[in-house]
C-alpha cells in the first residue's frame, strides 16, 4: 500500500516530529531485534491498554459516523481490534493481565484520544489517520530490516500493521477527510502533528 497524497501532505506539515517518530529508538530496536525483553513485555501491555480503549474509541467514530458505508468501515475496524489484535496479545504476553505500567506520558496520549474521539467524527478521523498511518509506516520501514523468525513476537507485531486490515483502515480514515473536511485542513494539519508529538511521548515512556 501508499500512503494518499492526502496523508503526506498531513505528514509534511507534522516534520519534524514525524521523522523523529518513525526513527525513533524503540522503533530501530524492534527493527533490529534488540530491544530488550522486558521493556518489549511492558510496551505490549502498555499498548494492549490502549487497543482496548481503542475499541470503545472506534464506537464514538462509529456514532458519529452518518453514512451506513462508513459506518460499516468503522465496524470492521473494530472486529480487527476485537479478534486479530487482542488474539496477538493474548498470544504475546506472559500474563496480559498483569498490571499496566503506566506513567503521565502515556495516560497524556490516552486522554488526548479519548477527548477527540469522543468530540467529533473529524477529531477521530484526525488523530487515528496520524496514529494509524504512523504504525504502518514505521512497522513497514523496520519489517524490511527485521532478521527475527515470522514466528517471533517482534516480526508478527509488525507484520499486523502492514496487512490489508490495517491498511484499508488509513486509506478510509484519509478519503473521509478529504472528501468531507476538505475546508478544515488546517484544524486537520494541526491536530494531526499534535498527535505525532503525543505519540512520542507514548514511546518515550517504554524507557521511563
Amino acid at each position: 500500500m501508499k500512503l494518499t497524497k492526502y496523508n503526506k501532505t498531513l505528514i509534511k506539515y507534522s516534520e519534524p516530529f514525524w521523522s523523529k517518530m518513525v526513527s525513533h529508538k524503540f522503533c530501530e530496536e524492534m527493527g533490529d531485534g534488540t530491544i530488550d525483553k522486558k521493556l518489549l513485555n511492558k510496551y505490549l501491555l502498555i499498548e494492549y491498554s490502549f487497543v482496548k480503549d481503542a475499541i470503545n474509541l472506534f464506537g464514538y467514530g462509529f456514532i458519529h459516523a452518518t453514512s451506513i458505508d462508513s459506518k460499516i468501515s468503522i465496524f470492521n475496524s473494530i472486529k480487527g481490534l476485537l479478534f486479530e489484535q487482542d488474539k496477538f496479545f493474548l498470544e504475546a504476553l506472559n500474563n496480559p493481565f498483569e498490571k499496566t505500567p503506566y506513567n503521565h506520558k502515556v495516560l497524556d496520549f490516552k486522554t488526548f484520544m479519548t477527548e477527540n474521539s469522543k468530540k467529533s467524527y473529524l477529531n477521530f478521523l484526525t488523530v487515528f489517520l496520524a496514529a494509524e498511518s504512523l504504525y504502518y509506516t514505521w512497522c513497514k520501514n523496520q519489517l524490511h530490516k527485521n532478521k527475527l523468525s515470522q514466528h517471533s513476537t517482534i516480526h508478527k507485531w509488525l507484520n499486523l500493521h502492514v496487512e490489508e486490515n490495517f491498511t484499508n483502515q488509513i486509506i478510509f480514515f484519509s478519503d473521509e477527510l478529504e472528501n468531507n473536511f476538505s475546508k478544515d485542513i488546517n484544524f486537520i494539519n494541526k491536530l494531526f502533528l499534535e498527535t505525532i508529538k503525543y505519540e512520542l511521548g507514548f514511546h518515550d515512556a517504554v524507557y521511563d
